[in-house]
């Protein structure tokens, strides 16, 4: 078996956008620069095809299309991760095996029976997301189990996910967090905002509105975003980034929106995968909303850091730990829509927040530091 033979699976593919689908992006072709021969998992685009090697790494494809209903896709997902430890364990033959998620855990030991090392990725806290159903939660709570037993290592994206996981287990566990690249801020370019906005959507000019980027779930508190906006006195646009995964939330979220105060509008630009676009949306707002409550090291606020963004934060330890406090922080609507509020009026005070958070993404979040570290863990194994 090549022992420097690695596949990265439980990610959706490059060209998407997502915690695990970054970890690909960036640290495949890190890896395959290293010397690593590095196999990642992906799904099949609706035409069929798809590129076969992303800088080096060589894409592995699932065989069947993911379904439009969103509870079958949710048993998909889990057969897809099952799909790719098997190939990459029996087939490819890989020495190690990185799994992004907990979803593989109930079949961990099938790769060891074929010889091969598993990497687990815990994630958040998977278990207390609110778009889960009572049975899913069952099988997360299985599927962390038995990566607790059958991993070789489990990584830690945040240091304070160690304090949910069993204490027999901290001696396989390993903090290794996210990375970001840092890039020059990109000039306004009004015809680029003009290709994601809808017909009759406000217009969004630079300096002038709230930004968050996020999949629209529950636990990343996006109609908590919406009632604070509301409550507040700002009457600068909302800008949301993302798609909603769950139609009962988006019903939800969308019916905060037809109720705002006359003057305030909430832009809901979909998913935007060109990071340029992207980086000039977070170049030029007020400040970036942070909702996400149950995940570790987010790379989404990992990017608004690295533009020097004023970082409104839901607040757990989570987000106090990736910002070390340099950020507002809200519980829920009156403390949002006070932070809100007091930035907009104060906006010179909070530069220096920005400043912070970009430090430290130099110093603590750099992927050629991450790569290294998981270089080293590889060896070890």
């Amino acid at each position: 078996m090549p022992r420097r033979r690695i596949a990265i699976i439980g990610a959706r593919g490059v060209g998407n956008y997502g915690g695990f689908e970054t970890v690909v992006a960036e640290l495949a072709p890190r890896l395959t620069d290293m010397g690593y021969e590095v196999y990642c998992s992906h799904r099949r685009g609706g035409n069929g095809g798809g590129p076969e090697v992303y800088k080096g790494a060589k894409l592995v494809y699932f065989p069947f299309m993911f379904p439009r209903s969103h509870r079958l896709a949710r048993v998909v997902e889990v057969l897809y991760d099952w799909y790719f430890l098997i190939y990459a364990s029996f087939v490819l033959r890989c020495g190690i095996i990185y799994c992004l998620g907990i979803a593989s855990g109930p079949i961990l030991i099938l790769a060891r029976l074929a010889g091969s090392k598993t990497v687990v990725n815990l994630d958040g806290l998977e278990w207390k997301r609110e778009k889960f159903k009572t049975a899913d939660k069952i099988y997360i709570r299985l599927a962390f189990l038995t990566s607790y037993v059958g991993a070789d290592r489990l990584i830690l994206d945040n240091r304070n996910i160690a304090s949910f996981i069993p204490e027999r287990t901290k001696d396989k566990s390993v903090y290794i967090p996210y990375g970001v690249v840092s890039r020059d801020c990109p000039a306004w370019n009004a015809s680029v905002v003009e290709m994601y906005l809808k017909p009759m959507e406000a217009r969004i000019r630079p300096n002038s509105y709230w930004l968050v980027v996020a999949r629209l779930e529950p636990d990343n508190n996006i109609h908590t975003v919406v009632r604070a906006y509301a409550k507040s006195r700002d009457l600068n646009p909302l800008v949301i980034v993302g798609s909603f995964s769950v139609p009962d939330y988006e019903n939800t979220v969308r019916s905060l929106v037809r109720t705002l105060p006359k003057g305030k509008a909430v832009c809901f630009l979909g998913s935007i995968l060109n990071q340029d676009h992207l980086g000039m949306l977070r170049c030029h707002c007020i400040a970036y909303v942070h909702g996400h409550s149950v995940g570790g090291t987010n790379p989404s606020l990992l990017e608004a850091m690295s533009f020097k963004n004023t970082i409104i934060a839901h607040d757990n330890v989570f987000n106090r730990d990736v910002t070390e406090g340099y950020a507002l922080f809200f519980k829920g609507v009156e403390d949002l829509a006070g932070a809100m509020d007091l930035v907009d009026q104060r906006r010179g005070d909070y530069v220096d927040l920005g400043a912070k958070v970009y430090e430290i993404t130099r110093a603590r979040f750099r992927w050629d530091s991450v790569a290294t570290e998981y270089d080293a863990l590889f060896r070890q194994l």
